[in-house]
């Protein structure tokens, strides 16, 4: 919201496209950095907002979702995060890198304006004011496990058969009564 109340539109810095640009060029999930669910960027008159980052990149993003309130923190529903952030402890930028690689990251996204992130060696894919987005050498992309897939098909089944059959079952009825 402005000065005013009102709730205004707001540009994103053209970085943000060139970061998603980036990132799609190399293989893996994407790390968001810092480790944060809300940002305060300048670009938005220093407004928080949920990061905004994870919902512009196309590839599957590893990104805060722990909630904080006061002093009390709810951990998310991924367990990339805590993997993540237990890989970002390690000692030196090669060696979080190397962690990150292996559990499937092959890019990770800097958000300057965002708070301070732990180095991690990489090739430098995009280096603004904004964003840095470095890709990791040797990740390893992750596997879907095949009962992911068909779970996945048997439960879309399931909710496109339902009006398909509420529609068959309505039909029926009013055949019969005529």
């Amino acid at each position: 919201t402005n000065s005013d109340g009102r709730i205004d539109a707001v540009d994103y810095p053209a970085s943000y496209a060139e970061a998603r640009a980036a990132a799609a060029s190399a293989p893996g999930d994407a790390l968001v950095l810092p480790l944060t669910s809300y940002r305060q960027p300048g670009w938005n008159d220093d407004r928080k907002v949920l990061d905004p980052m994870p919902r512009w990149l196309t590839d599957d993003v590893v990104a805060s979702d722990r909630l904080v309130i006061g002093r009390t923190v709810l951990a998310g529903e991924d367990p990339r995060v805590t993997e993540a952030d237990r890989a970002l402890g390690a000692g030196t930028p090669q060696a979080r890198a190397a962690e990150l690689a292996r559990m499937g990251v092959g890019v990770v996204v800097i958000e300057h304006d965002a708070g301070d992130a732990p180095d991690v060696s990489g090739r430098v894919l995009l280096s603004s004011e904004e964003v840095t987005v470095l890709a990791l050498e040797s990740a390893t992309p992750r596997s879907v496990p095949t009962w992911w897939v068909v779970a996945a098909v048997v439960a879309w089944g399931a909710f496109g058969a339902g009006p398909v059959l509420a529609l068959v079952l309505m039909l029926t009825a009013r055949i019969r009564r005529d």
